[in-house]
């Protein structure tokens, strides 16, 4: 009985944890797409500049 109850926590505790990082990569790869709009932003109005 008390296997089972461990094995129930120590699967629990996997998803948990997996979740927590698949929202934490999520974060983090918005961070990275909402930097690289803004530097294309800044490249178009470079390019506007010189043109």
């Amino acid at each position: 009985m008390d296997a089972l109850i461990f094995l129930g926590a120590f699967i629990f505790s996997g998803f948990f944890f997996l979740t927590l990082g698949y929202l934490y990569m999520r974060k983090i790869a918005d961070l990275e797409i909402a930097a690289a709009e803004q530097e294309q932003k800044e490249a178009v109005k470079q390019a506007d500049k010189v043109a």
